[in-house]
């Protein structure tokens, strides 16, 4: 079963395959996309370290995060 979100498509069959915190989807058009234990999460929000508090489409488009990078 495939999961179609805006123009990127997820294989769900392999997303559980994938160590929890793999970055799915990652722009300032989407937005920001987790593997999670529970299934995905959608970042709505981030605040980066002595930062404000800010929406991920505007961190996104000045902060890159790669695609199949891993949180910890």
């Amino acid at each position: 079963m495939k999961v179609a979100i805006v123009t990127e498509e997820i294989d769900v069959g392999k997303i559980e395959a994938l160590k929890n915190g793999t970055i799915l989807i990652s722009n300032a058009k989407e937005g920001l996309f987790v593997k999670t234990k529970e299934g995905i999460l959608k970042v709505l929000e981030i605040q980066g370290e002595n930062a404000k508090r800010m929406p991920i489409q505007d961190f996104l488009r000045g902060n890159k995060i790669e695609k199949s990078e891993i949180f910890e």
